[in-house]
């Protein structure tokens, strides 16, 4: 064997366990009597141990050195797997820390691997890198990419490092992620301010230029933007640059090169600018000026000059100043040859300036500072007018105004009269100075002055023919000529000359602008000889009357002869007036002549309406109340006749009891065609539970269609809302009607359905409602259909006669569906059927709490049982009435005390004590105190703490105002309820069985 093993141990039952090991080299050298080399062995091992510490010790420094490193950089280390997501085998916590994870919780946030921490988007882009580092057996990398952190922001890294292989000899990525997230900022703040300058040295209208001017004094071009080709009429950015020599563009025209040259030469440091204007002359050969600025703005590593020559298109203002050039020219030139004084004033300085021509001596300019002050002295302006000046002049009112003042050739104190024109110019909104101009007047007023009372006169006078009349010609009529006193406005540019031939220019322009209708009469009064037999005799006036050829206006020509001379007239006033006002009145008069005629005949005819429809409708209602009327009384005496015959007297008693309905359907009927009429009718918002509100409906119609044999029929098809706020008595009242006429004209044996869909709707919170009412009856026909929803309308068919009814019901039915703004449409044929379509829109119950205390509500009226002793006050002043009550009430087991008023009501109720009455029926109409003022005295002791109970207490209205807007009212004093007349006494138990629980 090569090597000695020295064993130690014991034996065991399953064999020899290895206690100690020891290896020695046998060609060790020996020491003393060892037989083996131990103390050669320990001498290496302590050598051994010391190189360990020392290696450990360095390993720590090293260690230390990095955590330094790596504690002073943004960043921390990793160590990937060389395969397809580059799986992390060791991450350094301030790797992790960087994106505020732990280890754990970056190494499950990455999957592990370092393609998992890669913000999806730059993931091609870092493998990419990767691929191109690695390339052809490269081992380098460096990449950067944005990193999800752990509070949702991204950060980006730079991801730099070596593959190397390990112990093991596989290939590992190590590597360093370093932030760059800040530099990245700056970087993408660079790039946009960048771009931006960029833009804006691309986009801005004035042409830039930069170059650089060497130390030869020679030029070379750096850049040019793209107004410089459009300034200077290039076709394309290569044809500017081409033509670019000597500091300047080829298109600059040859006599001005020497301006940009002498600028250049003027610039000796950064800063220096120079400012010039020169021409340029584009390809077609036309000529464009251009104001130019020069200035050095940096210069070259080299030492060398960067100048910038910006310019924009001065063409147009150089137009404008040649132009100004030449009429300031022409003006100086007028000032010399006119007799006007021009002047200005500065209102910031308080300065006067005069420019005053001089005949072969040009223009005396002559200036006076504080003019204001100068005024005040009355040395050049007369003291009447100072304060004209000041007002006009210095405070800048410049009106045109006359003036008395002195001349440098006057005597002192001799004033010359002149007229001042005169305007304000402003700068910025800001009054600056006013310029105008001194009229001598001074011999005219001297003329005006000896007759300016007759020129008053005449003016006066001119002034009200000019307001009257609109053109005015003076016509000699031998000579066949006419000269223009007044011409319109329209024509006063050049359309009519001043003076010319009658016959000719006049007589073609008078006749040119006349209505076709209205040329033959104007033609003839204008014709010479016609004028002179019409004035033959006569007062020597005409006048004719014609409308505007293009224009709704009327004008009336007057003509008036007047004496020229001593012989007969030869010469006339052709004078045009407008008097389109004149025949508009004349219009607006006939015009309401007509309307009240037509208003008259309309008030007559429907006066006559009014009273045949009256007529007809007595004479229906006569017959329509009668007929119930009758049943009443009659069955009514059979009773009387009939006692003790309990068949007969219940027999009688139901009739009476239908002719009663039918009667109070009646009147019902006529009040509420009445309301709609007066515009008083108003809807109430009630819970109404469509499927209990089709079942009611069909409860009261059920009988009629039994008592025919027809078969009813009730469609509800299924919908997203149970309930709705509405009009509950309005709508049944609609589909009653439909319904009632239905059964009425439909034979026995025939059908008629209901049926109610919800359709969609457009609007929130609203839903659309369809009913439909159909049947196989007798129809109608088209004729008919036209004048169906017109009250009192009755078809007329044999069969229809026979059935009674007001022809009010479709009318009552269709004013209450537009009330609700719906609509509603009919389709009938003769002896087929008829089918109603109501469309209404109602607001939709949204709190179910409602819906469902709505459907908890809505029970029979029958079977009630109150507390024994339960007592109510009726306030009644009808005897009768309360009569019908105490009985109906007692029959049920409730105990009644009558009040005669409302007075009455609220003493009996404060003389009892609290408690002793569980409710109160209040009638509306009474004397002394009606039902309302009795309600709010009532309420009014348990505000005040006179009675605890008359706060809370139920008070019903029982009354015979049935209206809406009279249960409101009830409500509104206090009232809980609001039951109408006729007594329904299930209805009223009901109510007070509701209350009184």
């Amino acid at each position: 064997m090569k090597r000695e093993d020295r064993l130690s141990g014991r034996r065991m039952e399953e064999g020899l366990k290895c206690a100690h090991s020891d290896c020695s080299n046998p060609y060790q050298e020996m020491v003393g009597d060892d037989k083996f080399p131990d103390k050669i062995k320990k001498q290496s091992y302590a050598y051994i141990q010391e190189q360990l510490s020392s290696l450990e010790e360095e390993i720590r420094q090293r260690n230390r050195q990095l955590e330094v490193i790596m504690s002073s950089i943004a960043g921390g280390l990793k160590i990937s797997n060389d395969d397809d997501t580059y799986s992390f085998a060791f991450v350094s916590k301030e790797a992790a820390a960087l994106f505020g994870y732990t280890i754990d919780e970056f190494m499950e946030a990455t999957g592990g691997s370092a393609v998992g921490n890669v913000y999806p988007p730059d993931l091609p882009k870092a493998l990419a890198d990767c691929a191109e580092a690695f390339k052809d057996g490269g081992l380098a990398y460096s990449t950067k990419y944005r990193v999800r952190c752990k509070d949702g922001s991204l950060k980006w890294v730079m991801d730099s490092g070596k593959k190397s292989k390990d112990a093991d000899g596989r290939w590992m990525v190590n590597s360093l992620y370093l932030d760059i997230t800040r530099s990245e900022a700056d970087a993408q703040r660079l790039r946009e301010q960048t771009d931006l300058l960029s833009s804006i040295y691309a986009t801005v209208p004035c042409g830039i230029i930069r170059f650089v001017r060497s130390r030869d004094r020679s030029f070379r071009l750096i850049s040019l933007n793209r107004a410089v080709i459009a300034l200077m009429g290039y076709e394309s950015m290569e044809a500017g640059k081409d033509d670019w020599h000597d500091g300047m563009m080829g298109a600059v025209v040859e006599e001005d090169r020497k301006i940009l040259e002498n600028a250049y030469n003027m610039l000796e440091r950064v800063g220096d600018r120079r400012d010039c204007e020169y021409r340029v002359r584009w390809r077609d050969g036309s000529i464009h000026w251009m104001d130019a600025t020069s200035m050095i703005v940096g210069v070259t590593p080299e030492g060398e000059d960067i100048l910038q020559r910006t310019m924009v298109d001065a063409t147009q203002r150089k137009i404008l100043q040649q132009r100004l050039d030449r009429e300031h020219e022409m003006y100086r030139l007028a000032m010399e040859a006119s007799s006007a004084i021009m002047f200005e004033y500065l209102m910031d300085s308080d300065t006067f300036i005069s420019y005053e021509p001089r005949t072969g001596r040009g223009v005396l300019r002559n200036e006076i500072k504080d003019y204001s002050k100068v005024l005040k002295r009355h040395e050049i302006v007369h003291p009447d007018d100072v304060a004209t000046v000041v007002d006009n002049i210095c405070n800048g009112r410049t009106e045109v105004f006359e003036v008395r003042c002195t001349t440098p050739e006057g005597l002192p104190g001799e004033f010359v009269w002149h007229r001042v024109n005169s305007r304000l110019m402003r700068e910025d909104e800001r009054p600056l100075r006013v310029v105008g101009a001194l009229h001598n007047i001074h011999k005219m007023k001297s003329k005006l002055s000896e007759s300016s009372e007759r020129l008053q006169m005449n003016q006066s006078a001119l002034q009200a023919i000019n307001d009257v009349y609109v053109s005015i010609f003076y016509v000699n009529l031998q000579e066949d000529s006419y000269y223009a006193v007044r011409l319109p406005e329209a024509d006063k540019r050049g359309g009519l000359p001043r003076s010319g031939s009658y016959s000719g220019a006049l007589c073609s322009y008078i006749i040119r602008d006349v209505d076709e209708a209205d040329k033959e009469k104007v033609a003839g009064l204008c014709d010479r000889e016609s004028i002179f037999r019409s004035l033959a005799g006569h007062s020597g006036h005409l006048e004719v009357e014609f409308r505007h050829r293009k224009s709704a206006c009327w004008f009336r020509m007057e003509v008036h002869l007047t004496a020229a001379g001593k012989s007969d007239m030869d010469t006339a006033i052709f004078a045009f007036r407008n008097i389109s006002s004149e025949k508009q009145k004349e219009l607006e008069h006939y015009e309401e002549e007509k309307k009240a005629k037509r208003a008259l005949e309309e008030a007559y005819a429907s006066v006559n309406r009014a009273d045949k429809a009256k007529s007809e409708f007595l004479s229906r209602m006569s017959h329509d109340i009668r007929t119930p009327m009758n049943a009443i009384m009659g069955m009514a005496a059979i009773a009387r006749n009939s006692l003790g015959n309990d068949e007969r007297i219940k027999d009688c008693m139901s009739k009476i009891d239908l002719s009663g309905r039918h009667l109070l359907g009646l009147i019902n009927e006529v009040l509420d065609m009445s309301k709609i009429e007066s515009g008083n009718m108003s809807l109430s918002e009630d819970v109404i539970v469509l499927d209990r509100f089709l079942k009611e409906v069909s409860d009261i119609i059920r009988p009629d269609v039994e008592q025919k044999n027809q078969h009813y029929q009730v469609v509800r098809k299924e919908g997203k809302h149970e309930a709705v706020f509405g009009d509950t008595v309005r709508l049944k009242q609609i589909l009653i009607n439909l319904l009632s006429n239905a059964v009425k004209y439909t034979p026995e044996g025939g059908h008629i359905t209901v049926a109610l869909e919800e359709k969609l709707s457009g609007g929130s919170g609203v839903g659309c409602f369809e009913f439909v009412v159909e049947d196989d009856g007798i129809g109608m026909s088209p004729e008919f259909l036209d004048k169906l929803f017109l009250p009192f309308e009755r078809a007329e068919d044999e069969r229809v006669s026979q059935i009674q009814g007001t022809g009010l019901g479709l009318s009552i039915t269709l004013n209450l569906v537009q009330m609700m703004n719906g609509t509603i449409q009919v389709d009938s044929r003769l002896n087929e059927g008829t089918k109603f379509v109501i469309t209404v829109y109602l607001k939709l119950v949204q709190d179910e709490s409602m819906a469902e205390a709505a459907r908890e509500d809505g029970g029979t009226y029958a079977g009630y049982e109150f507390a024994p002793g339960t007592r109510i006050l009726l306030a009644e002043d009808n005897h009768l009435n309360q009569e019908i009550v105490v009985d109906l009430l007692s029959m049920n087991g409730i105990e009644t005390d009558c009040a005669d008023n409302g007075k009455e009501a609220v003493e009996m109720f404060l003389a009892k004590p609290p408690g002793t009455y569980t409710l109160i029926l209040m009638d509306i109409q009474m004397p002394v105190m009606d039902g309302y003022s009795a309600a709010r005295a009532v309420r009014s002791l348990g505000d005040a703490g006179e009675r605890p109970d008359a706060a809370g207490i139920p008070i019903i209205a029982l009354t015979a105002n049935a209206f809406v807007d009279d249960a409101y009212r009830a409500k509104q004093a206090g009232m809980d309820e609001h039951v109408t007349k006729p007594l329904e006494i299930n209805r009223l138990l009901h109510i007070m069985y509701q209350l009184i629980r």
